[in-house]
């Protein structure tokens, strides 16, 4: 998946992770974004959550996402 000069802003993800991106083993590659004020009410990733991809991030911002499980507010990573 590829973005480019977008706003990810006050998303929810309730039953699972990533309230602003959730990305599988899909590769993604972000340029000129800003995702701030999401939330994963579980687990990890309350901006960005990826698992498995290759994360590639340029003139990225990240700011006051929440997540309420584990304490993984920001971006999870997780490289399998």
């Amino acid at each position: 998946m590829n973005l480019d000069n977008v706003i990810i802003k006050e998303n929810t993800a309730f039953l699972y992770m990533g309230g602003g991106i959730a990305s599988q083993q899909s590769g993604l590659t972000l340029a000129n974004v800003t995702i701030s004020g999401n939330t994963a009410a579980s687990f990890g990733g309350g901006g960005i959550f990826s698992l498995g991809d290759n994360l590639s991030m340029t003139d990225v911002t990240v700011s006051e996402n929440i997540a309420t499980f584990k304490l993984m507010r920001g971006v999870t990573y997780e490289r399998e």
